[in-house]
């Protein structure tokens, strides 16, 4: 379970084996988000309003999170790129360095799901030897933040077939 405020985190816990869980925040001002993840369930909640001094009890139920998910392979459409870093990245244009909000990793088959993202759009990007190729709409990728496709993620949404192709990585990259 995650508090965090202005995409800042303020606190992480675990639930028990009941499920519950419990958070101190101090100073405790303004609005804040709260979100838990388990696999490929989770649950959000956006603007808390949090004081000092209040308690809140906030209930949350593990339902099947939002997510962006694809492959990676290479340039042949067969060989799965395996253990290959993916990233969301907030798509803000103009920041110098953009912060990933979710990372994952590919799986044997090339695979990858990037679980419990927020409402909001999101640039989707792979680590490779040297930097990062964007994901682009109609293309394999492009390597410059600016000319990546945003991806405008909802409420109960799922964005599939976020796909990537390149060339073979070094061996033992």
């Amino acid at each position: 379970v995650y508090l965090e405020q202005n995409r800042e985190e303020a606190a992480q816990t675990q639930t028990d084996d009941s499920g519950n869980y419990r958070m101190d925040i101090y100073p405790a001002r303004g609005l804040y988000d709260l979100y838990a993840t388990k696999g490929e369930s989770g649950d959000i909640r956006l603007g808390i309003p949090l004081r000092e001094g209040r308690r809140r009890r906030m209930n949350l139920t593990l339902t099947g999170a939002v997510k962006i998910e694809g492959t990676v392979l290479m340039l042949d459409d067969e060989t799965p790129h395996a253990a290959v870093v993916v990233q969301a990245v907030a798509a803000r244009r103009g920041e110098p360095a953009p912060q990933p909000v979710v990372t994952a990793l590919t799986d044997e088959t090339g695979r990858y799901k990037l679980v419990n993202l927020k409402p909001g759009s999101y640039q989707v990007r792979c680590h490779i030897v040297g930097g990062y190729v964007y994901y682009r709409e109609g293309s394999d990728f492009v390597s410059e933040q600016s000319s990546a496709t945003p991806l405008r993620v909802r409420s109960g949404r799922t964005i599939r077939n976020i796909d990537f192709r390149f060339a073979p990585l070094k061996k033992g990259t």
